[in-house]
């Protein structure tokens, strides 16, 4: 399994770089095939990386932006992933309305909002941004999850262990058309769950049930030197490519 990493000793560092890294697989998406579905996440962590992707001459018209998952509330609600990339990113007037894929995840019926989004995605993701989260968590699919069981739908509604505990994310066969990935973890609370996906090839790599950022198997990992703590001295020294 191909897994390339980069360990940083500054955090706005690796902010740079994982914008960098994004820019580079938009604008060759676009080059290529004359545009980009690009994935986006949640979370506070996202913010400093949407404030390095703004400042890219990027042909962002031809770019249309997914989400990898959604809390159960209304777009200007405080804790909605759509709402903090329209504050944080997507006022670029570069960026129309009609290029967002929203999860309509307020909707009372969460399996028609489920439904609904999928209808929308594409053949392939050209490139997704996630998080590790400090209980092993990526999108909306946690440690153990039954969603993680789920091999039909594309997008599925969840209960989440933490508020709001109602989300709809992207299913596991929805990652396997990501054709890139950046993944961020920063702090010692994600170490052991690093490590644990990183493992070296023939030792007792944890499942996908376990870990389930492993659905993701040749994604680019950005990495703070607490996060890769637990890491082998042979693994943490190894070049990113």
């Amino acid at each position: 399994m191909h897994r390339r990493t980069a360990i940083f000793d500054d955090v706005s560092a690796l902010d740079h770089a994982v914008a960098s890294f994004l820019a580079n697989a938009v604008g060759a998406a676009v080059r290529e095939q004359g545009g980009c579905n690009l994935v986006l996440p949640g979370g506070p962590f996202v913010r400093p990386i949407y404030t390095e992707l703004a400042q890219f001459q990027l042909p962002w018209s031809e770019v249309t932006f997914y989400f990898t998952d959604e809390r159960c509330v209304p777009p200007s609600h405080p804790a909605s992933n759509f709402g903090e990339a329209v504050d944080k990113f997507l006022k670029n007037p570069r960026i129309d309305a009609f290029q967002f894929r929203r999860i309509e995840a307020e909707l009372p019926d969460r399996e028609r909002a489920a439904e609904e989004y999928e209808r929308t995605l594409p053949e392939w993701f050209d490139v997704a941004l996630l998080e590790l989260g400090a209980d092993g968590h990526v999108a909306a699919l946690w440690p153990h999850s039954p969603a993680l069981s789920e091999r039909e739908r594309l997008v599925v509604p969840v209960s989440a262990p933490t508020r709001p505990a109602q989300r709809i994310t992207l299913a596991p066969r929805a990652f396997e058309r990501v054709r890139e990935a950046a993944i961020v973890a920063v702090g010692p609370d994600r170490s052991r769950h690093v490590a644990r996906a990183l493992a070296p090839e023939g030792t007792a790599d944890a499942t996908v049930a376990e870990e389930p950022v492993r659905l993701l198997p040749q994604a680019a990992w950005f990495l703070d030197r607490a996060a890769a703590s637990e890491l082998s001295a042979a693994r943490a020294a190894r070049p990113a490519r």
